[in-house]
């Protein structure tokens, strides 16, 4: 008996080590299969009549990974979107530029007691070995009724180190497949009936549905995402849109990125 029972417990440190190396293992390919990354972040601010109630901020968080190419490519995204005739090259430059605005702004109406605020944040949504979604958040208010508020999505392909386009991975003759699809979903998540019109309380063109540009390839579905004012007044919101992987498996093109993520 006693024989048996040391053998069974032999039996168990030897597959609990086994399993402890297969964890390990496991976890070097986890980490190994997707880039590494560190989130950074940059400030400028500005204090006027030294009141803090009257401090002018810019914020600004980053993700900056292992690859320089994939650094660049976001940092050209947020370039292009916040300064496009400016020839900024750093995120500092972004945030002293919007603290220089709010100076300028100042000096010319001293009589008027408005701070202003930039908050952008940008963040990992999803990795892969192949593919990298970045979610790229703008929050700003520089005068005006109410401040502004923008989500970008970006996709990367890491292996050719391009952007992604919802074209490269529907055939045109399945594009309709896809956005009768995704109106369906619309349709159903807004409370509308399959022939009720979308030109009362909502802006697509010629009231015809139309997907965002605005996605990323989730783990489950395609994530659509409409700013505000895009498709419903500011006071709606954004509006986010799902549309499963399995509504639409068959009609995704073959050998694109999106199917080697299925």
């Amino acid at each position: 008996m006693k024989k048996r029972i040391a053998y069974l417990l032999m039996v168990m440190v030897v597959i609990s080590c086994n399993n402890e190396k297969k964890q390990i293992h496991d976890a070097e390919i986890a980490k190994n299969d997707t880039l590494s990354f560190t989130y950074k972040t940059v400030q400028a601010a500005y204090t006027q009549k030294q009141k803090m109630a009257d401090t002018s901020s810019a914020t600004i968080t980053y993700p900056e990974f292992d690859h320089k190419p994939l650094n660049e490519y976001i940092k050209r995204q947020v370039f292009d979107y916040f300064s496009p005739d400016e020839e900024a090259t750093s995120y500092q430059d972004i945030a002293n530029s919007f603290i220089s605005g709010y100076k300028d702004f100042a000096k010319e109406s001293s009589d008027r007691n408005q701070t202003w605020y930039l908050n952008i944040n940008i963040h990992v949504l999803r990795q892969t070995h192949n593919y990298i979604a970045i979610a790229y958040n703008h929050e700003d208010y520089a005068g005006g009724a109410h401040g502004n508020h923008y989500t970008a999505y970006l996709n990367y392909n890491l292996k050719n180190n391009k952007d992604i386009s919802i074209d490269s991975l529907f055939d045109a003759t399945q594009k309709a497949k896809l956005i009768a699809v995704a109106e369906g979903i619309f349709r159903k998540n807004e409370g509308l009936t399959p022939d009720a019109l979308l030109t009362d309380n909502y802006f697509f063109e010629d009231g015809k549905f139309n997907l965002a540009k605005n996605f990323y390839m989730g783990q489950k579905g395609l994530i659509f995402l409409y700013n505000n004012y895009e498709i419903k007044p500011y006071v709606d919101g954004t509006t986010e849109l799902i549309v499963p992987f399995k509504a639409i498996k068959n009609i995704i093109k073959p050998n694109s990125l999106l199917s080697t993520l299925l």
